[in-house]
């Protein structure tokens, strides 16, 4: 047996020996040959690392943090964050005997994301872990006559399709407006950033906007209520029009009578006119007290009041139907401009994403900064959504004779709500569903 082995060996050797001179007599490789063959083999290589590296990691199934498609987070006081990757909904979980400890900690499990995703969204060591539930991406549009404000340009594209692909990479992005050229072609930019809305442009612009949806089953009900004037049904037409073409029914849209400045001498019989208390003191931001019949302060005063008629209501349905869900509540300078289907959407990944909203803010001349957990630093009234449940404490903060009320502007006196923390109000997941008509509209605030 040795000898047989000892054989083998010196076989192997010869067989060795041919061939290093074969290769000592053969002619040099050309440098282009070993150039591709050193760029196949770095090739293989990468992929093969890409293919082993989750495993030896110990990461779970999904992409890294950096590498998921979209990312929406929503950061709540006291209650744990829940996040939107790609197609899958993550909540803030505490797993046994494993925390996260910094971003280089390892997923635990198939069904929880690591350190690189979970790191600074949850607390307290938390994973985010995957939740039951089918969600997605949407693309909504094409927005003719608009452009994606207040965003940054990211990069241009002459293809859509090539634009929202790149998009849908982009952790930030919003969307996407195109301009048109002189051959009559679109250059499509993509807007990113925290801030980006949806404003009319007097130009050809068009925009696409992307968001994450949620299946129909999920979507909480909502009605609709239009302040207007009877002596301005122009501008109420305009925005039912608007509403038509979203997929309403004129039936599903409620309209409020406004309180009409022309029909009271002062600020002091408009309240008593509509049944509220009356305000003992008229020293807000500055005194108004001689200056309660101006139109200027009447204006201020009706459109307040306006609101809070549209709130009593609310009251009075909760308590005779009990009614639940949402109640959207606009003003007739404004134009409605998703489609009804996409808005219910929207209301939906808003309400499970920040489930301690009391307020969702629709629209304004930009989405406003937030605060801590998401709190907006401006609450507008052109457009919002006012939870049912909410609207006694609501109304019960904004009664003009209230202490805590120290500003003639309802935006402004919400905005101090929100900033405080006493009203929960986030900004519509998605982008504003509404825009404004300004420019086009004369305002019942102003003098004349």
């Amino acid at each position: 047996m040795r000898g047989e082995a000892d054989l083998g060996i010196k076989k192997l050797s010869l067989r060795r020996k041919m061939l290093m001179a074969h290769l000592a007599g053969s002619p040099r490789l050309p440098s282009v040959v070993k150039m591709r063959a050193a760029l196949l083999f770095l090739l293989v290589a990468f992929a093969i690392w890409q293919f082993l590296f989750p495993f030896l990691k110990g990461s779970s199934g999904f992409p890294r943090g950096d590498e998921l498609r979209r990312r929406w987070c929503s950061k709540r006081p006291n209650v744990d964050a829940l996040c939107v990757f790609g197609d899958y909904l993550f909540k803030c979980t505490r797993l046994l005997d494993v925390n996260v400890t910094s971003r280089n900690t390892s997923a635990p499990s198939a069904a929880c994301l690591g350190g690189d995703s979970s790191w600074g969204v949850c607390t307290d060591g938390k994973f985010l872990c995957q939740q039951p539930g089918a969600w997605t991406i949407r693309w909504d549009g094409p927005f003719v006559g608009t452009f994606l404000a207040s965003g940054i340009v990211h990069s241009r594209f002459s293809s859509l399709q090539e634009g929202q692909r790149k998009c849908e990479a982009i952790d930030s992005c919003a969307g996407l407006t195109g301009s048109l050229r002189e051959d009559r072609t679109y250059e499509w930019e993509i807007r990113i950033g925290n801030s980006v809305w949806l404003e009319r442009s007097k130009s050809s612009e068009i925009s696409w906007r992307i968001h994450p949806a949620v299946s129909s089953l999920l979507v909480p009900p909502v009605s609709l209520y239009c302040i207007g004037l009877p002596r301005r049904m122009d501008r109420s037409r305009g925005l039912f029009e608007s509403f038509l073409i979203a997929g309403f029914d004129v039936g599903e849209v409620r309209w409020s009578k406004g309180v009409d400045r022309d029909n009271y001498v002062s600020a002091d019989d408009m309240l008593v006119g509509n049944s509220f208390p009356p305000v003992v003191s008229w020293n807000f931001e500055w005194d108004y007290s001689r200056d309660l019949h101006l139109d200027r302060v009447k204006g201020k005063v009706g459109a307040w009041l306006a609101h809070l008629n549209v709130w009593r209501q609310m009251l009075l349905s909760a308590q005779n139907t009990s009614v639940t869900g949402w109640a959207v509540i606009m003003e007739d300078d404004v134009l409605f401009v998703d489609s009804k289907g996409v808005f219910l959407e929207k209301m939906a990944v808003t309400s499970l994403l920040h489930p301690e909203a009391e307020m969702i803010y629709l629209m304004g001349r930009e989405l406003p900064d937030e605060r801590s957990f998401g709190r907006l630093s401006y609450v507008g009234v052109d457009a919002y959504a006012l939870k049912y449940s909410a609207a006694a404490k609501i109304l019960s903060l904004c009664l003009l004779n209230s202490p805590v009320v120290d500003v003639l502007a309802l935006d402004a006196h919400l905005s101090a709500l929100s900033i405080a923390g006493v009203v929960e109000a986030r900004a519509l997941v998605g982008g504003n569903a509404f825009v404004n008509r300004w420019s086009e509209t004369a305002s019942d605030i102003e003098e004349r």
